[in-house]
Parts: structure tokens; sequence; C-alpha cells
């Protein structure tokens, strides 16, 4: 017998009295809204999520071509498609579970004249990517030259 729905006679024991009160500390219902409600504050707080984040990397773009590096090269995310595409033309491109450095790796063993460069330009993307540190204008500019040293062959 549950302790809530008892005959009023019948006292309930210590037992169903403790798990009685656990009951009811335990579950708190707060009533925010109806179904659709709540699913138009979730979209609501993705669609600014998603929309801060995209901002963040138009706004890095932006930062690197005012500060007058070369637009193919704005930023370590377009240098390492650039050097991608590279790859791909070489024969070379990237595998489908490849990490950044595994394919740089690769890359170095396979075409050692652009080994460096492929280095400079992986370590980059690989701050800006993963780091979250953006590359300085100078930094660019050396990628930008190395990329030119070897894809334009």
């Amino acid at each position: 017998m549950r302790a809530d729905i008892r005959p009023p006679s019948v006292e309930p024991n210590p037992v169903q009295r403790v798990l009685a009160r656990r009951r009811a500390n335990e579950l708190v219902v707060e009533r925010s809204g109806t179904p659709r409600e709540d699913a138009a504050d979730v979209l609501g707080w993705l669609m600014r999520w998603l929309r801060n984040r995209l901002s963040a990397r138009r706004s890095a773009s932006a930062r690197a071509r005012a500060s007058g590096a070369d637009p193919t090269v704005a930023d370590a995310w377009s240098a390492y498609q650039r050097l991608l595409r590279w790859a791909e033309r070489q024969g070379l491109g990237r595998r489908p579970a490849e990490t950044t450095g595994q394919l740089a790796t690769r890359l170095a063993k396979q075409a050692p004249e652009a080994a460096d460069a492929v280095d400079l330009v992986t370590t980059t993307y690989e701050w800006e990517r993963y780091g979250a540190i953006h590359p300085p204008a100078d930094r660019l500019r050396t990628v930008r030259r190395a990329l030119e040293a070897f894809t334009d062959r």
C-alpha cells in the first residue's frame, strides 16, 4: 500500500514516512510553459549560439583582411584549405580518419621539398582551430609566401 493512499484509520509506519518525505523532497516540477514554448526557447538559444560562433569566425577573417593579409589567405583556415587542394592535386589528399598532424607527416615524407611549408601551415591552422589563437598578420604573410612557393609549381 502506498503511503499517500491509505485508509484514514491506518497510521503509516516509520519507513513509509521516510520514503514519503524523500519522494516529496526529490521531485520538484516547475511549469515553465507549453512544450511548444519550451521548444521555441531551445531553438532560440541554439540560433543565438550559432550566430555568435559564426560571427566570431567572420570577425577573425575581417581582422586579418584589415591587417593587410592577402585575401586568398585571410586566415589559417583558408590557408589550410589551399594546402588540402594542393595535396589533392598531387594525389596525396587527406584520408577520412587522418588528423592534421598525420597528414602533415605524410605530406612531409611524400613531398620533402614542401615539408617546412606544410608544417608552418598546419601549425598555424591548429593554433586557430584548436587553440582559438588568431595568428598575427606577419605569420599569415609568412604562411602565404610559403604556400606560394610550392603550390604555384
